[in-house]
């Protein structure tokens, strides 16, 4: 889970709620709004791959 601390489409807090009612889950926050893949590329590229590695 990736919580967007400037998202006002989905707030950070939902983010973390939903991080506490998954069991097991990682979660990270990038100082961004809800299009952190835009705004922050390089950190959301950085999350994704340390959960995903590359092939």
């Amino acid at each position: 889970m990736i919580g967007c601390t400037q998202d006002i489409t989905v707030p950070v807090e939902n983010s973390r709620a939903l991080h506490a009612a998954i069991g097991h889950s990682r979660y990270a926050e990038i100082d961004a709004g809800h299009v952190a893949f835009f705004e922050e590329e390089d950190e959301f590229v950085r999350l994704v791959h340390e959960f995903v590695p590359a092939p």
